[in-house]
C-alpha cells in the first residue's frame, strides 16, 4: 500500500504542468511576379497554431504534435482575368526552414523550442526552391476541374513572356488571417 501511494505521488509529481504547450502566430506569404506591365503581388494572412509536447510528458523526444492552420491561399492577378495561387501547404515550419540561423542554432528537431520563437521574428523571410508554395493556375476560372499546376521557374510557360515570379516571402505580422478573397476571385 505504501509502495502504491509512494508510485502515485511520484506519478502525480512528475506530470504537474507538464501538457502540451500551445503557440500561434499569423504569418503574411507575399508573392510578387514581374509582368509586362510591371510588378504584381498578392499576399495572404495564414493563422498558425501549433500544439508542442516538451521532452519527459510521455514522449520519447519533444515534437510538435500538431499544426492547425486558418486562412487561405495567395491569389496573384498575373495579367487581366489570368490568376495564379500560391497554395498554403504546410506553413508551420517554414521559417524555421528558410533561416534556421534566426534560432541560434536551434536543431530542427527541437520544434518546440524553435516554434516557441517564432511570434518574435521580425523581418521576411524568402521561400526558394522546394520551400515556395505549390503555384496553379486555371484554365478557366468559372470551371474548378480546369485547375493546372504552375512550374514556379517557368511562370511565362503558362503566362506568357516576360512573366517571371521575383520573390516569395513569409513575414510574422499581427494581421489577422485572410478570409474571402479567394472566393470572390473565383466566383
Amino acid at each position: 500500500m505504501i509502495r502504491l501511494t509512494a508510485l502515485t505521488i511520484f506519478t502525480i509529481a512528475s506530470l504537474f504542468g507538464c501538457g502540451p504547450e500551445r503557440y500561434s502566430w499569423n504569418q503574411r506569404m507575399t508573392v510578387m511576379v514581374e509582368t509586362p506591365d510591371g510588378i504584381v503581388t498578392g499576399s495572404s494572412v495564414i493563422e498558425v497554431n501549433a500544439t508542442y509536447c516538451p521532452d519527459g510528458c510521455g514522449l520519447a523526444r519533444d515534437s510538435i504534435g500538431s499544426f492547425n492552420y486558418r486562412g487561405e491561399a495567395v491569389a496573384v492577378e498575373v495579367l487581366p482575368g489570368q490568376w495564379l495561387f500560391a497554395l498554403i501547404g504546410a506553413p508551420g515550419e517554414l521559417i524555421y526552414h528558410a533561416r534556421p540561423d534566426l534560432f541560434g542554432g536551434i536543431r530542427r528537431s527541437d520544434r518546440g523550442q524553435w516554434a516557441r520563437l517564432i511570434p518574435n521574428v521580425t523581418g521576411a523571410v524568402e521561400l526558394t526552391g522546394g520551400l515556395r508554395p505549390r503555384l496553379v493556375t486555371f484554365a478557366d476560372i468559372a470551371v474548378p476541374a480546369s485547375v493546372e499546376a504552375v512550374d514556379a521557374d517557368k511562370l511565362a510557360a503558362t503566362f506568357g513572356e516576360d512573366v517571371r515570379l521575383v520573390e516569395v516571402t513569409l513575414d510574422v505580422t499581427r494581421e489577422d488571417a485572410t478570409l474571402g478573397r479567394v472566393p470572390s476571385v473565383l466566383s
